[in-house]
């Protein structure tokens, strides 16, 4: 998850993830809308949000996804829905 960082989310957005259905029945698709700096970004820690926008067909509860894109394979993500279509991933991490 180290390779993980804001710029390579900046890269892809307004593009999808996979996102492993927590039955097993398949995956739900999320469009990458916006990341932004959390308040704690700064000189010791790198923490940003990435907006995600799922389907109103498929909610996605809170929890840990194998999420996959092509630029960064396949991860496990922690996921926070916002809303029913509205999602989100926070990272924070102390700087090297």
């Amino acid at each position: 998850m180290d390779n993980l960082d804001k710029n390579l989310f900046t890269e892809i957005i307004n593009q999808a993830v996979s996102v492993d259905l927590p039955d097993g029945s398949g995956a739900a698709e999320l469009v990458i809308t916006e990341v932004e700096s959390c308040s704690l970004n700064g000189d010791e820690w790198e923490s940003f949000c990435v907006c995600l926008q799922g389907e109103d067909n498929c909610h996605l509860p809170q929890g840990t996804y194998q999420v996959s894109h092509a630029i960064f394979g396949t991860q496990d993500i922690f996921l926070s829905p916002k809303s029913p279509t509205d999602y989100e991933i926070i990272i924070n991490r102390k700087k090297a």
